[in-house]
């Protein structure tokens, strides 16, 4: 389900059009497959998609096929609803909106599906199209004005439609990650203020949390992540931990400055299928490699961020991650959980 979509429930009465009995005429008078019409903001209700979303798809990539009544309204079947569904699903496996919705179209058989693959493509190569690679540089040029201008209300605006419009990986990926980064590179060089840093990476992190707060739900492998004593950027790692949640995994977040100690009782008690600890700086590894090549012993533990090297990870026994945060987690989604150290 797209990031930042909600479904109103308290909304029970439906429009419905049934082409049956005394129901308006339809224009090329072809009856759907179920026999029930709905209007845009009935279908959007349904899928949990708002209707503006729902018109940009079907404007960029032909996803819906509406009839006209005799008075004009543009009326969706359930088979459009399943077309929609079948996107939304193709997003959560990560693919970016353009190429969602050519799956969807496929797999539904649709005439006007745009079948310029063969076969399914793999969604470690699955990449954003040109097309939706300007809008998302236009979104992180914007985002990054009104971050550095403290605009709080209109980076929040920003945010809510690129979540209404591009997949969580794209988001994190092309917009808000190199934003950051934009941004930090700016304090280093004397460009940016540390209130302005600071502002801007405050109002990120607080949203990006606010996606996270089922993602220690479900069933699947745990994640336990953290970063060590001392170490307070956290951002990357809750970015890599949105999208392995979104990839079946429970995620147990401990967040910024986390003594070894406290890591390695959760450790225990928790037993996770994966740890992954981050910083920014070789020391704050350094200054615990005894404690973490006995955490490694027992767990599979992954190490990332710019502090972690290969020295370190052969000094620990841990494992290096070197990918960027989204493409890693994509990586580690789609392996088997190691149990090598499990007794």
């Amino acid at each position: 389900m797209l990031v930042g979509q909600t479904l109103d429930r308290l909304w029970t009465e439906r429009q419905t059009w049934r082409v049956e009995g005394r129901s308006p005429e339809i224009d090329g008078s072809e009856e759907r497959s179920t026999h029930e019409l709905v209007q845009i903001g009935d279908l959007a209700r349904r899928v949990g998609v708002g209707a503006d979303t729902l018109r940009a798809w079907e404007r960029r990539y032909g996803l819906l096929n509406p009839h006209r009544s005799a008075g004009g309204f543009r009326l969706y079947s359930t088979d459009d609803e399943a077309v929609v569904r079948a996107m939304l699903s193709e997003i959560d496996r990560g693919y970016p909106p353009s190429q969602a919705a050519k799956l969807a179209l496929a797999r539904a058989g649709t005439p006007h599906a745009q079948r310029t693959e063969t076969g399914v493509p793999d969604p470690l190569a699955a990449t954003t199209s040109a097309a939706d690679l300007n809008h998302l540089e236009a979104f992180r040029t914007e985002l990054y004005g009104a971050l550095l201008g403290f605009d709080g209300a209109r980076a929040h605006q920003l945010l809510d439609a690129l979540f209404a419009q591009f997949t969580l990986n794209a988001i994190l990926r092309d917009v808000l990650l190199p934003c950051l980064r934009q941004i930090g590179e700016g304090w280093t060089g004397g460009e940016v203020t540390i209130a302005e840093e600071h502002f801007a990476s405050h109002l990120i992190r607080d949203r990006l949390l606010g996606l996270a707060r089922d993602w220690d739900q479900g069933r699947g492998p745990r994640a336990l992540l953290s970063c060590p004593s001392d170490e307070r950027h956290d951002i990357a790692l809750i970015c890599f931990g949105l999208v392995l949640s979104r990839n079946g995994w429970r995620i147990t977040f401990l967040g910024p400055d986390t003594p070894i100690a406290a890591l390695s009782e959760t450790a225990a008690a928790l037993s996770p299928e994966l740890i992954v600890l981050t910083a920014t700086v070789e020391e704050r590894f350094t200054a615990i490699t005894k404690p973490l090549r006995a955490l490694a012993a027992t767990a599979d533990l992954v190490l990332a961020g710019p502090g972690a090297t290969h020295a370190v990870a052969r000094a620990t026994g841990a494992t290096l991650l070197e990918d960027p945060p989204v493409a890693a987690a994509i990586k580690i989604a789609a392996r088997p959980p190691t149990s090598s150290h499990r007794t």
